[in-house]
């Protein structure tokens, strides 16, 4: 089996929720657990990964020295059925909050509260029927440009995966987008209703970004997030502008040797469940939920030029860039990982893992991205990736990376320090609970998503 360095892993501990009281989109990390709990208090932790040049970054990119500030999370008052995910509005102080059901709706600030209008921006529920397991409309994006809505969801009829694009359009402070406007861009079929992924994002490039986990079960049974030939498992990259929608300069495009689908940006994922693009730097980053033992949190440097190895976490035994296809991370736009593989369901977060199947062939020889932060299940079962602070309101989070986990409470910070490598976990607020998601206004300030509790936004104390 090919392997990679073990990295010294997190020892920060939260207290912990029952991990599958409800359903979970996320999936939890070990496919029919319960979770565990915790009484222990949070602690500081250091995590030595990217010991290498391969990782190393300016002094300024480190975040770790100082305490962190008091925070508060702020019930907005907003009430939405299990509200997944939160993105600005193109205009205005709208936001945009999309409800696993289907509906997607407009929420305006309210004194320090947001107010849902009347009607919804639209509403595909009729398409997507089913929530059991862990279906529904699980991702919401607009275009750069404003004048498109995509939604990602699993469609009603066999649970396949859907990414369908609409014309989006204001009117006196009201959004709309057309539902017989129509435009599929992806249809993805789903052996099992588990760890579908879903979400997803414009990045710096313009290009959309599209997450989908490795078809379920449990193991990866079919062997498909190291399978060239299946989009499950993988990281996609679209391009909403041509038809079909696959950017000519993604890593794959005309590799008849693997016969990799064109669409892949990156590889070996389990269930990517949020990623999310630094504002300032266009950093990748993706929390991948583990299996049995260990949750991942990675990061894809955006430096042009770099290769994956650089934008990951050193990428053991050489440079993911070249991974099946081969180029540097700066190709196709300010993203970095091209090509990159993470390496399940060879490894499970920096381990290797016991029950491996992958698909045979180049591509699941290596190399492999390494983590750039884990934890065990004493800290949770289902992590929830977040977003990189980039908001005034709370300057001391500037550059720290802001997630959570399914089956515990409140919102975590990750530092780095100067070189770029995991220096902490921190315990940043108590509440809410079951956060299944995070999201930003227009000026970056952050707010969370319970799946239960609502949503709330991140204030000082």
């Amino acid at each position: 089996m090919p392997q990679r360095s073990r990295r010294q892993r997190s020892v920060f501990v939260a207290p912990l929720v029952v991990c599958c009281a409800i359903v979970m989109l996320a999936g939890c990390g070990e496919d029919n657990d319960t979770g565990a709990s915790s009484d222990a208090s949070p602690t500081t932790t250091s995590q030595a990964n990217g010991d290498d040049a391969a990782n190393a970054g300016d002094a300024a990119e480190g975040n770790g020295g100082g305490a962190l500030p008091e925070v508060r999370a702020v019930d907005t008052g907003l009430r939405t059925d299990a509200a997944v995910t939160i993105v600005a509005a193109p205009d205005g102080d709208a936001l945009l909050v999309a409800e696993r059901g289907g509906r997607v709706v407009q929420a305006d600030p309210d004194g320090e509260g947001l107010q849902a209008a009347d009607q919804p921006v639209i509403d595909v529920t009729d398409r997507v029927g089913s929530t059991d397991g862990e279906r529904g409309l699980l991702g919401l994006a607009v275009a750069p440009d404003g004048g498109h809505l995509y939604l990602s969801y699993t469609e009603a009829r066999d649970g396949a995966s859907q990414v369908d694009e609409f014309t989006l359009s204001e009117t006196d402070g009201t959004w709309r987008a057309d539902p017989d406007s129509r435009r599929n861009l992806l249809d993805v079929e789903q052996p099992f209703a588990n760890h579908n992924g879903g979400h997803i994002e414009f990045g710096p490039d313009g290009m959309l970004y599209v997450g989908l986990g490795d078809g379920g079960s449990g193991g990866d049974p079919g062997g498909r997030a190291q399978d060239p030939t299946s989009l499950l498992g993988k990281m996609l990259r679209l391009d909403p502008s041509i038809d079909p929608p696959v950017p000519a300069d993604n890593p794959f495009v005309g590799d008849d040797e693997l016969d990799a689908r064109d669409e892949i940006w990156a590889t070996g994922l389990r269930n990517p469940w949020r990623f999310s693009f630094d504002r300032e730097n266009g950093d990748l980053w993706i929390a991948d939920v583990g299996q049995n033992e260990m949750e991942e949190i990675n990061r894809l440097r955006s430096e042009a030029g770099g290769d994956a190895g650089d934008a990951g976490a050193g990428g053991a035994g050489g440079d993911a860039g070249n991974a099946g296809a081969g180029g540097d991370a700066g190709a196709g736009g300010d993203v970095g990982g091209r090509g990159a593989n993470f390496g399940w369901d060879l490894f499970e977060g920096d381990l290797p893992f016991d029950d491996a199947d992958p698909a045979p062939g180049a591509a699941s020889e290596g190399p492999f991205v390494e983590p750039l932060f884990t934890y065990g299940r004493d800290q949770g079962c289902s992590v929830t990736g977040g977003v990189v602070y980039r908001g005034t309101a709370i300057p001391e989070l500037t550059g720290r990376y802001l997630y959570s986990d399914f089956c515990a409470q409140g919102v975590r910070v990750l530092s780095t320090d100067a070189r770029g490598s995991a220096a902490g976990s921190e315990q940043l607020t108590e509440a809410p609970g079951g956060i299944i998601g995070f999201g930003q206004d227009r000026d970056g300030e952050v707010f969370v998503l319970g799946l239960e509790q609502g949503v709330f936004r991140l204030v000082p104390a």
